[in-house]
């Protein structure tokens, strides 16, 4: 009757990669409040970073947070043109116990409850 089609399912890899977005920043600002329009706008572009890059750990550089706000909290700019890049996550040093340097668990640098779960 109708036709099937064996869809395979493509997996998103998170490979490192870099792409040049352009991010419309006035839709996102209608009814918003004058005094939170700068912060808004840094939301929105950290919400959009991790959505195209498929990650939690976003970073603005310096000179894109001073873009957004070069003309004031009011007046952010209407789109901004960004470079994303997706980096490998093998920055992160661990310890030797397994656990970042500021573990979530135990939320004090090299803890004793962090040092005796090995």
């Amino acid at each position: 009757m109708g036709k099937t089609t064996d869809k395979k399912k493509t997996t998103r890899t998170k490979e490192p990669v870099t792409r040049d977005c352009t991010i419309h920043l006035h839709k996102h600002m209608q009814k918003v409040a004058f005094k939170k329009r700068a912060p808004r706008a840094l939301r929105v572009v950290r919400q959009f970073a991790s959505k195209v890059m498929m990650t939690t750990d976003v970073r603005i550089d310096t000179k894109l947070n001073k873009f957004l706000w070069s003309n004031g909290v009011r007046n952010i700019p209407r789109r901004v043109r960004v470079r994303l890049s997706r980096k490998r996550n093998e920055e992160r040093d661990l310890t030797p116990t397994g656990c970042s340097p500021w573990c979530s668990t135990c939320r004090w640098r090299a803890s004793r409850a962090c040092r005796l779960r090995t």
